[in-house]
């Protein structure tokens, strides 16, 4: 959000030639060339900073690296996953490797076995 759209206001306005002009405003007054062109400066700066401070939030780690983290980390193989899901051991390792998508009855026993809420595999 910046500066800009918090305290200042752009109207468009006709020059005599017919093209828009851009005049910023100010609570209310309007700015001289070298005020727009401080506060862009300013606007950029501020942008910069809380670009930095407070980054986008990070991507959802996808599907089947939660679930090869969870695997990993319970000591549980392609085939033990296999059973859990009631597959054979190379679907669940090609589940593993995300080459196959989890389906809704996958991630309820997933769910069930590892104790977790069915929103962690789910975009939001």
């Amino acid at each position: 959000m910046g500066i800009r759209s918090t305290f200042a206001s752009v109207d468009r306005v006709t020059a005599g030639s017919g093209r828009p002009v851009f005049v910023f405003n100010i609570a209310g007054h309007r700015l001289t060339k070298d005020q727009e062109d401080y506060l862009e400066a300013i606007s950029t700066f501020i942008e910069q900073y809380e670009n930095k401070a407070d980054p986008e939030p990070k991507k959802k780690t996808p599907a089947h690296e939660i679930l090869r983290y969870l695997c990993q980390e319970n000591g549980m193989s392609g085939a033990g996953l296999g059973r859990l899901l009631e597959v054979d051991r190379t679907l669940a390792t090609r589940i593993l490797r995300g080459e196959r998508n989890l389906t809704v009855s996958h991630i309820q026993k997933i769910c069930k076995r590892f104790k977790l809420s069915a929103e962690r595999f789910f975009d939001r």
